[in-house]
């Protein structure tokens, strides 16, 4: 992943309560939303692949926080679907 892109992340984020939101696009459903190189991404995601590594296939990246916004790295982690339910 090119630095450029986490540039342009950490410029847009707010940190509020030791979340950091997402000041740009949201999805409808409160995800922050990125693009890079013509495809649009999570910035929960984004942010999880840069600062922890890959995403195991299969697995979701939860947050500890339940704010669908944010993509403190400090608050994301991977679990199954069930886990990531509760």
């Amino acid at each position: 992943m090119k630095i450029f892109y986490i540039h342009r992340l950490l410029a847009r984020r707010k940190i509020l309560n030791d979340c950091w939101l997402w000041t740009g696009h949201l999805s409808w459903d409160g995800y922050g939303r990125f693009d890079v190189e013509g495809k649009t991404v999570s910035t929960h995601r984004l942010a999880y692949q840069y600062f922890k590594g890959p995403i195991p296939k299969g697995l979701f990246v939860m947050h500890s926080c339940d704010v669908r916004a944010c993509f403190n790295p400090d608050h994301l982690s991977v679990g199954a679907n069930q886990q990531n339910i509760l």
